[in-house]
């Protein structure tokens, strides 16, 4: 297997302030439009819902994606939401990560680089167990997986990967919300969110693997 790699995150600004709040981060599409539903931004906004009535002001979401205006109506004005649906530079979008405390990305596909961008940066990740998610995500270690939902088939006839995004015969399966999936993913964040030792080392997991593991460019080359 040749695994994919990235290189280290660049040193971090002196000028990232301090956070109380333990803020979550979700990355869309890098693109601005298209990929909310196929990204798992519905389970984002209402396991955040979910994370604000029982933490209140203890969490905070960046939400790093284009939402749908009927989303945007639900949830846009969820207290401790920073939406920031415009293109970023990339050290924009490196400060980002570094003022954030989570990486959740509960995608209906496995991504290219999003997770291992989370890690480099030393973010725990939530993401579901799909695809080849846990070849990324080491349950239990880097972060956590949790169940898909059964009614969403995830392969086209003939076993072939839907990388239909928000269109095509995916889509009427990705816009319904499955209560487990939520539930799954609030516990999780839940237990990273009251334990700031467990961030702490599922994030220094991840970016030692980055670093000098199996997914730094000197081992994979």
């Amino acid at each position: 297997v040749l695994r994919l790699a990235i290189r280290p995150a660049p040193p971090r600004p002196a000028d990232i302030e301090k956070h109380s709040a333990v803020r979550v981060l979700f990355i869309g599409s890098v693109n601005h439009g298209g990929e909310f539903w196929s990204k798992g931004g519905m389970e984002v906004l209402e396991s955040y819902r979910m994370l604000r009535k029982r933490y209140g002001e203890a969490v905070e979401l960046n939400f790093r994606c284009w939402m749908p205006d009927e989303m945007v109506s639900r949830y846009g004005s969820e207290p401790g939401l920073r939406r920031i649906p415009g293109l970023l530079p990339k050290d924009g979008l490196d400060r980002l990560f570094f003022e954030s405390d989570i990486l959740l990305f509960p995608a209906h596909n496995t991504p290219g680089i999003a997770i291992l961008e989370g890690m480099r940066f030393g973010l725990p990740v939530v993401a579901k167990d799909i695809w080849a998610n846990r070849e990324q995500v080491e349950d239990g270690v880097t972060g956590f997986l949790v169940p898909p939902s059964p009614s969403v088939p995830y392969y086209l006839p003939g076993d072939v990967p839907n990388w239909s995004m928000d269109s095509g015969p995916f889509l009427e399966h990705m816009v319904r919300m499955d209560e487990r999936v939520v539930a799954d993913l609030v516990g999780r964040l839940s237990e990273m969110v009251e334990s700031a030792p467990l961030r702490t080392r599922m994030g220094s997991e991840g970016r030692r693997a980055v670093e000098e593991g199996r997914f730094s460019i000197r081992t994979r080359n």
